[in-house]
């Protein structure tokens, strides 16, 4: 993506790019910027308190503006905007959106399994199966991934949260896709519905909710 943005770059200079992202990506970092700076402004008279708190930057917990992890974390962001931004250039330029939602699914579902890897693994062996995720937090340099733990009578589940570390985040990411597939009438709904009810995400739920009582309140159907 990043060699594909030199490329752009340099042709826009030019002149012989077209549809080129950068124009976009300028207009998304003044907003981006903004409101970083309202959110920095917002952080001198509402100070956080992150003394308690299990930090990825290495700056003291006193450090409450322009720590590291702004900036890295926004690398990330760009990483994706980046994405999505060729993305759409190249739906417009091929009229690809079937291959797309082909390829959604397939990345969707390999996401959810990933998620019920984690819940068997976990109700079989006792202990976190996560082998891919590798976020480092602390002064100590561990690896992070939110084992979040359900209690049922004397058993121990996993809440399902895939690669997505949180399950809420994990069912925030599901819910569209699963009432993509069932107006698609495509079974691949089912798994995502269960995925999204192992989470237990009160989130998940109220969002669940809406969407039935939208479809029968407003829709009939």
């Amino acid at each position: 993506i990043l060699l594909q943005f030199s490329f752009d770059t340099t042709g826009m200079f030019l002149g012989r790019s077209e549809r080129s992202v950068v124009r976009p990506l300028v207009f998304f970092f003044i907003i981006f910027a903004a409101w970083q700076g309202l959110s920095q402004i917002a952080n001198i008279f509402w100070t956080p308190n992150f003394h308690n708190a299990k930090l990825v930057s290495p700056e003291s917990a006193s450090v409450i503006l322009l720590r590291t992890s702004l900036f890295t974390q926004t690398l990330y962001l760009i990483t994706s905007v980046l994405f999505f931004m060729y993305l759409r250039r190249h739906l417009i330029q091929f009229d690809s959106t079937e291959r797309l939602l082909r390829l959604a699914r397939i990345g969707v579902l390999i996401f959810v399994a990933y998620g019920f890897y984690e819940v068997i693994g976990w109700a079989v062996t006792g202990h976190n199966v996560d082998f891919l995720s590798n976020r480092v937090t602390g002064n100590e340099g561990g690896s992070y991934t939110n084992v979040q733990q359900l209690s049922l009578g004397s058993v121990q589940l996993l809440r399902m949260k895939s690669l997505a570390s949180e399950a809420s985040m994990f069912t925030f990411s599901l819910l569209p896709f699963m009432i993509l597939y069932m107006y698609q009438k495509d079974r691949a709904w089912i798994p995502l519905f269960v995925a999204i009810v192992i989470s237990t995400s009160t989130t998940a739920y109220l969002g669940l909710a809406t969407f039935f009582l939208a479809e029968t309140l407003l829709f009939g159907r």
